[in-house]
């Protein structure tokens, strides 16, 4: 059990993926929608859902992973947090969810590696949570869009490296990408992740934010002002998205 931000305690598999940056900056991507609903695909510990239910973006959360182990561990999480009224989880492979509901938006932290591609995990769970096992991007994108509201919008966070996958594959699904921001370490680094927003039926036209600096300095170092407000408001600054 860790200890994360906003006061959520966080049970995570010792042999799976562990919560990170990605994660909380794509909770803080999302705007805040108190009444909404949220699907999440791909939830791992559920820690995404519990960062928009504790920040009070949505009401309620519904979450998705193939994984028994981790929908075990994130029902727990749910439990631990006191949100187990609010945020619904269950085990099964995007590709077969077919939603009850329309939800008002969908957020994801899908894998970002190609099958058979980088490091084989020793670990089953991990590679499951990294790799395109059963589901790739496209996979994703479709489960987003049978889950949401005509024009409502789903949130991804994703590797730079493959910025062309992602966008072809919400543009397949009806997913027109509306705002993109990419991540960099420092201002010498080149972007380390992507976050983009894409509404459901929508016509084209994309804005690219300018870039989130993590750090000041260095790497490790102290943190730029708008990671400052990131980290203590759980959203990015107002003006951030001009």
């Amino acid at each position: 059990m860790d200890n994360v931000n906003c006061d959520i305690v966080l049970k995570q598999e010792e042999h799976g993926l562990k919560y990170g940056t990605d994660a909380y900056l794509l909770h803080a991507f999302m705007p805040r929608v108190s009444k909404s609903s949220v699907c999440e695909g791909g939830c791992g510990s559920g820690i995404i859902s519990l960062l928009l239910l504790k920040n009070g973006k949505c009401a309620r959360a519904f979450c998705i992973d193939v994984q028994e182990s981790s929908c075990e561990i994130a029902k727990n999480n749910a439990l631990v947090n006191k949100m187990q009224d609010r945020m619904t989880v269950l085990c099964t492979d995007v590709l077969d969810y077919k939603p009850e509901r329309e939800f008002d938006a969908f957020v994801c932290n899908p894998p970002y590696m190609k099958e058979n591609s980088g490091k084989n995990n020793v670990h089953t769970e991990k590679y499951i949570a990294r790799h395109e096992t059963t589901a790739d991007i496209s996979g994703f994108a479709a489960c987003a869009y049978r889950a949401l509201k005509d024009g409502a919008c789903a949130y991804f966070v994703y590797r730079p490296d493959r910025c062309a996958d992602i966008i072809c594959a919400l543009k397949q699904n009806k997913l027109e990408p509306k705002v993109l921001t990419f991540v960099h370490a420092t201002v010498e680094h080149e972007p380390c992740l992507m976050l983009i927003k894409a509404k459901k039926n929508a016509q084209s036209g994309m804005i690219l934010t300018k870039p989130l600096i993590i750090y000041e300095g260095s790497v490790g170092g102290e943190y730029s002002s708008d990671m400052k407000y990131i980290y203590g408001n759980g959203m990015f600054p107002s003006g951030f998205f001009r």
